[in-house]
């Protein structure tokens, strides 16, 4: 390699090829997979003569780049290699992808067997990963390579003169055009040009040029271009770094980077040669976005990307100014900062959908599935095409009605699914002030423990438990918040000064005719049923509750002696009941009138 790396420093950079065919040659044997892969695309490109035999050898290859790379150069000879590609399609470790494109050039041959064995594995193929119905595509994918190479002089000068400074179209194709170049030239035209590629819409495919360019010259500009989550980046600045021998100099993080991406897709390829599902694993998302302000792309991880599902439909067309596609966080550009101001690149959109037909085709579980056909709308019907939007019609809201309590507590809801905790808790703060309102205090109580401040999450755990009984909440819900404030309760405990007692009213029997009501307090130390305490809160059998520091003086209250049964809550009546209150006496509410007057009527 060093010999390799000492010709390309001594070429004449006036013109001449980059790598020589000698070069590629030894390239196609080097330790690194990618690089046999480029290796090989570049002899059939360059020297297609020169790729025949190393494309034979490459099926015997480990590597997935470099068996298609050689099914490319093979599908161009005149006399199929039959007997390798026999042995190649009996393999079981390649992707499925491959061996069709193998079945495929022997049917094509005449290979009876092969053009048998081709409907089934098309069939396969579409069931696996939800492909419609439809006649295969047969056209070689990389025809353009089969075309003659540009005419240097005619080429240097039209790139010359409008690489990155014509309308997006001219820009694209000339990208095209160098990426087949052998000539340092394109390389370092393509360095001059870097900042004002970059901000053009082409700019994911100036990568890609870089990479099939192979020039080590480009690697100081890759890295210094490269921001964390930067894949293509990244992986130019890597593989050039290989090219030419100077990984040592490409920093660490950028080399991290492309190994846990690299690790990324070996999950994937182990997943689809073991029957699993592809995309079933519980990494993030990860997806290619350009900002649409300074034109920069990166990869960013989301938890889920939400599809509507009239995506793509003629008869009820998206608005136009539309992806329609939701992710489920706040994408912040890592060069200009800009929010949610982006755009996915086709691969980004193209990988959601075909994602979203595997998991509709392998029927999983919608609840495991990351990306989600649906309708993403804010509970007014306002629509939600990016966080920022909804966080922004929200505090209008909040501006327009402060009093009102819904906007401040969805505020805070919303805040917190993005990670905007400080705005979250002030919005909690507000909707929690209003004296019916549950769930503000229930989240304020659940996030300020997360947040190390325990002792003002209890007093928000109180409030919420409080206000429990007269709340309008579904019962799972109900049910949840039951169990979080219990536990929050229970491990509080041993820590209040001066210690508390909890107060509950309840039905249960009857006396006269009437419901009896029974009211009891129980010293929160004393609760051994927390557990049973949470079900009783959170299947409504409470009327009323409220802590006091004036604690029960019975030992055994009848509160506590409820918690301790083990029948449900409507077995309440089996409580021993409280000694007969008489039609004049004090009623047992400590409402302070007489029984006769209060809770006997």
């Amino acid at each position: 390699m060093l010999e390799v790396q000492q010709q390309w420093r001594e070429q004449d950079e006036a013109g001449d090829r980059t790598w020589t065919r000698a070069d590629l040659e030894r390239f196609v044997e080097h330790a690194d997979a990618e690089v046999r892969a480029w290796a090989l695309r570049r002899l059939t490109l360059l020297h297609s003569e020169a790729a025949a035999e190393p494309a034979v050898r490459a099926l015997r290859d480990p590597a997935r780049e470099v068996q298609s790379a050689a099914l490319q150069r093979i599908a161009t000879l005149a006399s199929l290699p039959a007997d390798a590609l026999r042995a190649y399609v009996a393999r079981r470790d390649i992707p499925p992808g491959l061996r069709l494109r193998a079945l495929e050039l022997l049917a094509g041959a005449g290979d009876a067997r092969a053009g048998a064995e081709l409907p089934e594995l098309r069939r396969q193929i579409r069931a696996r990963f939800g492909i419609p119905d439809s006649p295969a595509d047969e056209e070689d994918a990389d025809r353009h390579d089969e075309a003659p190479l540009p005419e240097e002089p005619a080429l240097r000068e039209r790139a010359t003169a409008q690489l990155g400074r014509a309308n997006p179209e001219e820009t694209l194709a000339l990208l095209h055009a160098l990426e087949r170049c052998p000539w340092r030239w394109a390389a370092r035209l393509l360095g001059e040009r870097l900042d004002d590629l970059l901000a053009t819409p082409a700019a994911d495919e100036v990568w890609d040029v870089v990479l099939e360019l192979g020039d080590p010259a480009l690697l100081d500009a890759a890295v210094r271009e490269w921001h964390a989550g930067e894949l293509h980046v990244a992986h130019a600045a890597v593989f050039l770094a290989t090219l030419g021998d100077r990984l040592a100099s490409v920093p660490a993080a950028l080399r991290k980077e492309t190994e846990e991406h690299r690790r990324r897709l070996g999950e994937v390829e182990r997943r689809l040669l073991s029957g699993e599902d592809p995309f079933a694993c519980d990494e993030a998302l990860a997806l290619e976005l350009r900002c649409t302000e300074c034109g920069r792309t990166y990869t960013y991880e989301v938890e889920r990307a939400y599809v509507h599902p009239d995506l793509g439909k003629r008869d009820r067309p998206l608005p136009e100014d539309w992806d329609g596609f939701v992710l489920s966080r706040i994408i912040a550009c890592k060069s200009c900062h800009a929010e949610d101001a982006y755009e996915l690149t086709a691969a980004a959109k193209l990988g959601l959908l075909g994602r979203l037909a595997a998991q509709v085709a392998r029927k999983t579980d919608p609840e495991a599935w990351r990306i989600v056909p649906a309708v993403t709308q804010m509970w007014d019907g306002t629509p939600l095409r990016r966080p920022t939007q909804g966080l922004r019609h929200l505090r209008a809201l909040c501006e327009k009605r402060p009093a009102e309590t819904e906007p401040w507590r969805r505020l805070g809801n919303l805040c917190e699914r993005y990670g905007l905790m400080r705005e979250a808790e002030d919005a909690w703060q507000r909707a929690a002030a209003h004296e019916h309102e549950v769930e503000a205090p229930y989240s304020l109580a659940r996030w300020l423990g997360r947040d190390g401040r325990p002792e003002q999450g209890l007093a928000f755990a109180l409030r919420a438990v409080e206000r429990i009984p007269g709340a309008k909440l579904a019962a799972d819900a109900r049910a949840k918040m039951a169990d979080a404030l219990c536990e929050i309760l229970r491990a509080a405990t041993p820590r209040i000064q001066p210690p508390l007692a909890l107060m509950a009213t309840w039905t249960g029997g009857r006396a006269g005719g009437r419901a009896v009501v029974h009211l009891s307090s129980v010293d929160l130390r004393d609760v051994r049923r927390w557990d049973r305490l949470a079900g009783l809160i959170g299947s409504g059998f409470f009327t009323a509750l409220g802590f006091t520091t004036d604690l029960p003086e019975d030992d055994e209250p009848q509160l506590l002696q409820l918690l301790d049964q083990d029948e449900p809550a409507s077995s309440a009546p089996a409580v021993r009941a409280a000694p007969k209150v008489g039609r004049n006496d004090p009623c047992p509410c400590g409402s302070g009138r007489k029984f006769k007057k209060c809770c006997l009527r």
